[in-house]
């Protein structure tokens, strides 16, 4: 929430300022998604998805993802 509160007011707060841990591809791919003008973010889910999977690291599982997205929660 803090990014997305951040970028509406003009301001753009990295993802990585608040989850270091996080892969700086994947945090590039959320990004994207959050910007302002849509031809600056994916333009279809096939492409959306292609960039998740290419920002996803290779030796990821569901649980090590599982496991992150529990630390974000923990962080807010």
């Amino acid at each position: 929430m803090q990014v997305l509160a951040s970028q509406l007011r003009g301001e753009y707060l990295s993802l990585r300022e608040l989850y270091p841990d996080c892969p700086e591809a994947l945090a590039e791919v959320i990004q994207r998604c959050l910007r302002r003008q849509p031809e600056e973010r994916f333009a279809s889910s096939a492409e959306l998805e292609a960039a998740l999977i290419a920002a996803v690291p290779e030796n990821w599982t569901a649980a090590d993802a599982a496991l992150w997205w529990k630390s974000c929660e923990k962080r807010n």
